[in-house]
This record gives C-alpha cells, structure tokens and sequence, in this order.
C-alpha cells in the first residue's frame, strides 16, 4: 500500500515450501540409494539384457539416474531460493527485473520434473532383497533399541533405560551385540527388573520389523486417503475441468 508494489509474499513462500519437500525428497533418495549400494544390498536392481552399469567394476552398484538427479534437485533448489529471494527485493517504485526472472521460471522448475521422472524410473527398477532384509534384522536386536526404551519409560522402570538398554545391544568393544549375544542377557535384565511376562513378550515383539513399521504404515495410509479428499475438494471448489479419461469413465458408467 505504501510503496505500490506487490510483495510476492505468497509467491516466495510456494517456492519455498516446494524448495523443502525437495529437500525431503534428497533424503529419501540418498537413504535408498545406501540400501542399494551398501555391502549388505538390502535393495538390488533389476537385471536387464543388454543394459550396461555406471562402472566397469562387475562388484559395483551405482543409481547412477538417482545421483543425476539428486543434483538436477540441489541445483533446482538454489535457483527457487534466489527467485524468492529477488522476487521481494525492490525498490519503492519497482523495477522489471521482477518480470524478467518470472518470464524464465520455467528453467528453473524444470530440472524438478526431470529428476522426479528419473528417481520413479530407477527406483521402480529396484526389488527388495528380503534374504539380506531379514539376516540382518535377525542378527542384529540393536535397531529395535528406540522402541524398547519407551516401554521401559511406560513401565516406570526405576534406572536409566538408555543405558540399561545400551548395555544389552552394546558389547564391551564397541560393536553390535548378536541375536545370541543379546537374548541372555535381555533374559538376566528382565529378571532383575521383576517384569512381567506380558512387559517381556511386548519388548521382544519390537524385535519384529513388522511390528515397528505397521504404525507408521497405517497413519501413513490415513494421510494420503485425507490428502486426496481434500484435492477433490479443492478441484470442485476450483472449478476443476474433467478430462477426457474423466467423460470416458462416465460414459461407461451409464451405460
């Protein structure tokens, strides 16, 4: 109102937030891409006739589509922030420079898509190894550490529950403690502590990766169901326009 200019508040607070859910999207490649690559290859690629790898090393996996695209992201990033970022610096009266890096928005964006469709293509070229999955979580108790503090914490357990469980998955050198490693002296804790066999059967169901990702799984399941009831809402209220799939499936449906 005073200077005559629109801020583009809204404007770098879009670019923003799709700034952050790029963000977001790194992490989750660069995990995946590890589950991939590690040692243990808890994810591996599909084999396809004829198609030949990143590297000349046969013992190598590379997501080489997924590091292409996690850059085209880091840089799409950068150029969304410097657009916010000169979209609200101005003079009083204005200026065109506004105008001008609008008018290219597009090249700025566009790196996104790509490295999306790149990311879908090369994840979607991936299985999981359940073999190496379920070894791993068979040998190794400490991933479900987290977990089992909490019902310690609910049960009112008088000491330290990080330590106590610390001590269980934790060896004296420093490693990892085995399933046999672990199991008698998680027999000699719950005895000490004077748990229950109701306490004891629930720490050990945390054991079970299925039991600790189920809850998250759902809640994730109940949010996209909600995210999609409010996309439908939102295409009615602005006057979405029906595809041509869209009259299609009517069609069908009367007839």
């Amino acid at each position: 109102m005073a200077n005559q200019c629109v801020p583009y508040t809204r404007e770098a607070q879009h670019l923003r937030t799709v700034r952050t859910l790029n963000e977001q999207i790194l992490k989750l490649a660069g995990d995946f891409r590890f589950l991939v690559s590690c040692p243990g290859q808890f994810f591996v690629k599909k084999l396809v006739a004829g198609r030949k790898g990143s590297s000349s090393n046969p013992g190598k996996t590379n997501m080489w589509m997924t590091e292409g695209a996690m850059k085209l992201l880091r840089k799409a990033n950068v150029l969304l922030e410097f657009v916010a970022r000169e979209l609200q610096d101005y003079t009083c009266e204005g200026d065109m420079g506004r105008s001008v890096i609008l008018r290219d928005i597009g090249s700025d964006v566009a790196p996104i898509f790509i490295a999306l469709d790149r990311m879908k293509r090369e994840m979607n070229g991936c299985v999981p190894n359940p073999a190496n999955i379920h070894a791993f979580i068979e040998k190794y108790p400490a991933l479900s550490m987290t977990a089992m503090q909490y019902v310690l914490k609910r049960e009112r357990y008088r000491g330290d529950a990080y330590r106590a469980i610390q001590g269980m998955v934790i060896n004296p050198d420093g490693s990892y403690a085995t399933r046999s490693q672990f199991m008698p002296r998680f027999r000699t804790f719950t005895k000490k502590a004077g748990f229950s066999a109701r306490v004891e059967r629930e720490l050990l169901s945390h054991m079970d990766p299925v039991n600790l990702v189920r809850p998250i799984h759902e809640e994730a399941l109940r949010e996209m169901t909600r995210l999609r009831g409010r996309i439908q809402r939102l295409r009615r209220i602005q006057g979405y326009t029906p595809s041509l799939r869209d009259y299609h499936i009517r069609t069908a449906k009367k007839q």
